[in-house]
């Protein structure tokens, strides 16, 4: 049975450290938050954020904090989903 590293050797992929991952998820929901919110609510949609815990991310002070509490919950879904 292959290990890791051979199946992502053997499909040419990488994996992306978490914490590096996560930080562009974040520059790309500010630019959303800056730019175009609907956009931002129809991703999380698609993606099958829990609308319940979206709102509440929206509902943080700052935009800084509401891209960490989003870049989280996408992370956390995505993960769910791949177990």
């Amino acid at each position: 049975m292959s290990n890791q590293s051979e199946i992502l050797e053997q499909w040419g992929l990488t994996i992306i450290p978490s914490p590096t991952l996560e930080k562009e998820l974040m520059v790309a929901i500010t630019c959303l938050l800056n730019s175009n919110i609907p956009k931002l609510l129809q991703i999380l949609y698609r993606l099958d954020v829990p609308e319940k815990k979206v709102v509440e991310a929206m509902n943080s002070k700052n935009k800084n904090e509401i891209a960490v509490k989003l870049a989280r919950l996408i992370l956390t879904r995505e993960s769910v989903k791949i177990k």
